[in-house]
This record gives C-alpha cells, sequence and structure tokens, in this order.
C-alpha cells in the first residue's frame, strides 16, 4: 500500500528511491519478502494517483514481464497490457515508430 508519509524519519527496512516502474517493483518485491519499505518520490502521491494524471505507457521484455509475473504484479496489469509483435527501426513522416500489435485482447507474455 502507498502512504504519502508527513514526516521525514522512517525507521523500516529499506528506502526505495523513485517511484517508477523499477522502483515500484523493487519495492513490491522486497515487501512480499518480509521487510518494510518507505518509497521517494519527485512526485507526490496525490499528483500520481490523480485522475488527470498522463498515465505512461512502457514496453516490456519479456524477462521483465516474468519478474513482474514472480511479484504478483502481471495478473494486475495483464487487462491493460498488450504484447507487442514487431516495433520497426524507422520513423515515418510523422515522426512515430511502426507497430504491429497482436491483437486487441492481451496475449500471453
Amino acid at each position: 500500500m502507498l502512504v504519502s508519509m508527513s514526516n521525514r524519519f522512517f525507521s523500516g527496512d529499506v528506502v526505495v528511491s523513485g517511484g517508477g516502474l523499477a522502483g515500484l517493483t523493487l519495492a513490491l518485491a522486497l515487501h512480499r519478502a518480509g521487510l518494510s519499505v518507505a518509497i521517494i518520490d519527485a512526485m507526490a502521491l496525490d499528483a500520481r494517483t490523480a485522475p488527470a494524471f498522463d498515465g505512461r505507457a512502457s514496453a516490456l521484455a519479456y524477462t521483465s514481464w516474468r519478474m513482474l509475473e514472480a511479484v504478483g504484479a502481471a495478473a494486475h496489469l495483464e487487462p491493460h497490457a498488450q504484447r507487442i509483435e514487431d516495433i520497426g527501426g524507422g520513423f515515418p513522416a510523422h515522426g512515430r515508430a511502426q507497430a504491429r500489435w497482436a491483437g486487441t485482447r492481451p496475449a500471453a507474455f
């Protein structure tokens, strides 16, 4: 559970610097291993969970997906994920890379 801490002292086991994908995954794994974890991030928790937040997207390699499975996060992400079959290296005139998606429903990773 993410909690905004009003004081500046933490008497737990680990402090993770950065609440991005890697930091949150590490914090979850440490928590599941029985450690007390605090996450410090430059963005306030209220801003990150606000409906207007930009909802950043990430592309994950297969091993990264397996790591998310190991910490129990993949099941929560899978309804919102989609497998990428191929990403082109060229940038067309409109400035975006070409990608071929596996379909509209998430495929097994």
